[in-house]
């Protein structure tokens, strides 16, 4: 939130998954260049605003998130995959939702899950492969009216990064932008953290931050 500033940030592989440190090191393998300049998403409702780089995820992905909060000692992927598996048991329901993007609004019957990407990975999941850091767009991935056995059914191509690409209650979409609507508090983690109770109100927005960009240098171990 600092316009000007020579300030550098170390960002370090820390984290539970690591799913932003994946996609900056396959993006400055593509590119073949290590410094990037990369978006940033921004998630704001009245009295709140918050930043993120990689992903945030409403809905399933967010119980997920909040419901493999207690097995820290595990892998990432097995965490969350066990994380999915308890949010199948007592964290399922869906949302009946309006989405407005580019100038369409969008009725969304039963939604039960919604990834708003500016990285590949979600939870260690490959759920947005042609997400690029720094094209100024979402890569949306929008799953509605799924049964518990359809998830069950999906999950071993989940794990490989292989979702459906021909089940109509699965969408892919590109935004810049998105305002959301919900008949219910939704869900939500930004980049796997949880704020508060994980819930925010029924209505709010996600936006590129169009006005600035982040500058990015990867260091090899030996810098």
């Amino acid at each position: 939130s600092v316009p000007h500033t020579t300030t550098k940030l170390c960002i370090i592989p820390g984290g539970t998954a690591n799913d932003y440190a994946a996609s900056l090191n396959a993006h400055a393998f593509s590119t073949g260049n290590r410094r990037l300049t990369v978006d940033i998403g921004i998630l704001s409702y009245p009295n709140f605003q918050r930043f993120f780089l990689n992903v945030a995820g409403i809905g399933l992905t967010a119980h997920t998130a909040i419901s493999s909060r207690p097995a820290r000692w595990l892998p990432a992927r097995l965490r969350y995959t066990r994380g999915l598996l308890r949010t199948l048991k007592s964290g399922w329901r869906y949302m009946d939702t309006w989405i407005e993007m580019q100038d369409q609004r969008i009725r969304q019957q039963q939604l039960l899950t919604l990834s708003v990407a500016i990285g590949t990975r979600e939870g260690s999941f490959l759920l947005a492969p042609e997400a690029r850091l720094d094209d100024g767009y979402f890569n949306l991935l929008l799953v509605s009216a799924l049964k518990r056995h359809d998830v069950v059914r999906y999950l071993p191509g989940l794990l490989f990064g292989k979702l459906p690409q021909r089940d109509p209650r699965i969408q892919y979409r590109v935004a810049k932008g998105l305002k959301l609507l919900s008949s219910s508090p939704l869900n939500v983690h930004l980049d796997g953290e949880i704020y508060g109770t994980g819930t925010i109100p029924a209505h709010c927005n996600i936006t590129v931050n169009h006005a600035r960009q982040m500058e990015i240098e990867l260091l090899t171990t030996d810098e």
